[in-house]
């Protein structure tokens, strides 16, 4: 994974993953949160991109990190064999603890839409309310 200087276009600093990044970082509060292919779940520091923590997913991963409130969203892919769904897992971005998971998702995370938390599941849209 790169980051750029702004200004210049002069890389500021990499970070190296187990696999393939596919899916967008997310930026908040000084951290970036990326997922590899492999599962691989990071928060880097947004200066130096010094890896604050990691964890692995159940499964692969090409999700893109969504931040929305106090979580960070994140999607696994299921089983390689096609016979479970993904996960959504929404974690604490200052820990990496899986605050929640949730029983289906596949390639996103969720977005944030009319006070609902919306999950785009293998085959079903899921609009779910806060408690």
């Amino acid at each position: 994974m790169y980051s750029f200087v702004e200004g210049t276009g002069q890389i500021a600093w990499t970070s190296t993953f187990p696999d393939w990044v596919y899916g967008s970082p997310a930026v908040s509060n000084g951290r970036v949160f990326a997922v590899a292919y492999d599962g691989t779940v990071a928060a880097l520091n947004a200066r130096n991109g010094t890896r604050l923590w990691s964890r692995r997913l159940r499964d692969r991963s090409l999700s893109s990190s969504t931040i929305i409130g106090r979580l960070l969203y994140v999607s696994d892919l299921g089983n390689n064999r096609g016979s479970a769904p993904g996960h959504v897992y929404a974690i604490n971005p200052g820990t990496g603890r899986v605050v929640w998971r949730f029983h289906d998702g596949k390639y996103h995370s969720v977005i944030a839409a009319a006070g609902r938390l919306i999950v785009a599941g293998a085959i079903h849209l899921y609009a779910l309310k806060p408690k």
